[in-house]
């Protein structure tokens, strides 16, 4: 009798840790996907702050704007990441979001590169997002 009752009681648990850790992993990911926007958000105040300070004469306001115009892509794409990661599993939008995130990262990363120096704030904050990408990246695969 006690056999079979570990026998009926086998899915449950098994469902129950499948569960907790769909769970687990929405968690992080909601966690991450408010680091993405929230780093996007930083990478776009320091490059506020480079471009109105005219510290580096060389970011000039066509790289602004063009900066600017990738970001506010990342910006929404972040938005979007952070709705889509609430539902299990992941869906192709939300993927296709995070997809956007990066693509406009690496976007804005060719912008700077060779024009602010590597310790600037804003190459330090763009490190940050691609970071949080990153972490994000692996729970979308096991998704």
């Amino acid at each position: 009798m006690r056999l079979r009752i570990r026998r009926n009681l086998a899915p449950i648990f098994a469902l129950l840790l499948l569960t907790a850790c769909a769970t687990s992993q929405v968690q992080k990911a909601r966690v991450v996907s408010v680091d993405v926007h929230a780093v996007l958000a930083a990478v776009d105040d320091a490059e506020q702050t480079l471009y109105q300070s005219k510290a580096v004469p060389a970011w000039t306001e066509e790289k602004h704007q063009e900066f600017s115009k990738h970001l506010i892509v990342a910006l929404k794409a972040g938005r979007a990441l952070n709705e889509g990661v609430k539902a299990v599993p992941v869906t192709g939008q939300t993927k296709a979001d995070l997809t956007a995130v990066s693509a406009e990262l690496e976007a804005v990363t060719e912008l700077v590169k060779g024009v602010l120096p590597p310790n600037s704030t804003v190459v330090i904050a763009l490190t940050a997002a691609k970071d949080a990408v990153l972490r994000l990246l692996p729970l979308f695969l096991e998704g």
